[in-house]
């Protein structure tokens, strides 16, 4: 028993193994074919990566993930083709809103998913707006 106590009072907390929030200004927009409403490419400072909104799904864009897309599809309450219009335009609108120089916040948790390429959850500021926000109000995505 003394030794499971020592073991667990020199563990480390979870707080202190949980990365800092950091801040990147200045980001930029880099249009990319695999670009959507959620998930873009972006440049901030030296700093290149692909970004994952945290807490907001917008409609695919293809059916590269046909059973997403469908469940997509089925939650809107819109046929296949809309949803991926919806898509499209969510992709359009987003590229709209960060035509000028952003706030990317992250932790850089990892957000591949089903992506081969990584990419990491981030919240973006535009305008003084966050853009899950802005997307979620205009209809394009979901929380």
């Amino acid at each position: 028993m003394l030794t499971l106590l020592i073991l667990v009072a020199m563990e480390p907390s979870h707080a202190a193994n949980t990365p800092k929030w950091e801040s990147l200004s200045d980001c930029q927009y880099i249009d990319a074919k695999e670009n959507d409403g959620d998930s873009f490419r972006v440049r901030c400072g030296a700093k290149g990566f692909v970004l994952r909104l945290y807490f907001v799904d917008t409609p695919e864009t293809n059916l590269a993930y046909a059973e997403r897309t469908r469940e997509q599809s089925q939650h809107f309450g819109i046929t296949l083709d809309e949803t991926m219009r919806a898509g499209i335009l969510a992709r359009e609108v987003v590229q709209k809103l960060l035509h000028e120089p952003f706030v990317v916040q992250t932790r850089w948790a990892n957000a591949s998913g089903r992506s081969r390429e990584s990419r990491h959850y981030a919240f973006v500021e535009t305008g003084g707006k966050n853009l899950a926000d802005l997307l979620v109000g205009q209809g394009l995505a979901r929380a």
